[in-house]
C-alpha cells in the first residue's frame, strides 16, 4: 500500500504531460491500478490540479486513493469504491525544479519538468513528509525507485507499521 502512495501522485501525473498547452487549467484525473490479487477492488486515485503550460508546473495536487486490500469480502458497496479504505493525499511539497536532464541515480526533488521525456512529475503525499519507504540501505525514501529497492519497506522500519510515521 505505501508503494501506491509514492506511484499515485507520479503515475496520476502521467495525464498532465499530454495537456501541456500555454496558459493555466485545472484538470481532474481519475487512475486506476488493477490489482489481481484483490478483484474487483482496485487501487484508485481521483484528484485534481492546476497545471501551468508557461511553466510547466503542477500545484494544487490532490485527491483521494483508495486501500484495495481493505474492507469486507466479498466486496459490498457500489464499484468503484466498494468499501476500501480511502486516503486524502493533500500533501504537494514545494520543492519544484523547472528543469530536469535525467536520468540520474536520484530524482531532484519531488516535482519537477523532465526536458529529455517531455513530460512533468508530480507528487502528493498522505502526510506533510516524505519519508515513504525505509532508508535503511540508502535512496531518497519516497521515490518509486527507493521503494522497489526496499521491496516496498515502509519508513521507521522494524517499529510497527502503526506508530511509524505513516
Amino acid at each position: 500500500m505505501k508503494k501506491m502512495l509514492g506511484i499515485a501522485g507520479a503515475i496520476a501525473m502521467t495525464g498532465a504531460a499530454a495537456v501541456a498547452q500555454a496558459g493555466v487549467g485545472t484538470y481532474n484525473v481519475i487512475t486506476t491500478w488493477y490489482e489481481p490479487d484483490t478483484r474487483p477492488k482496485d487501487s484508485i486515485f481521483i484528484g485534481s490540479f492546476t497545471y501551468d503550460g508557461v511553466s510547466r508546473q503542477v500545484t494544487d495536487l490532490a485527491g483521494i486513493l483508495s486501500e484495495s486490500m481493505t474492507g469486507d469480502w466479498p466486496a459490498p458497496g457500489s464499484p468503484p469504491l466498494y468499501d476500501m479504505t480511502l486516503l486524502d493525499l493533500t500533501y504537494q511539497m514545494n520543492d519544484w525544479v523547472a528543469s530536469y536532464s535525467g536520468p540520474t541515480n536520484a530524482p531532484p526533488s519531488t516535482n519537477w519538468h523532465d526536458d529529455t521525456l517531455g513530460g512533468t512529475f508530480a507528487t502528493v503525499f498522505l502526510k506533510n513528509t516524505t519519508n515513504t519507504y525505509s532508508t535503511l540501505v540508502g535512496g531518497d525514501g519516497w521515490s518509486p525507485q527507493a521503494g522497489a529497492n526496499v521491496g516496498g519497506v515502509y519508513h521507521g522500519f522494524p517499529s510497527s507499521y502503526g506508530s511509524s510515521i505513516q
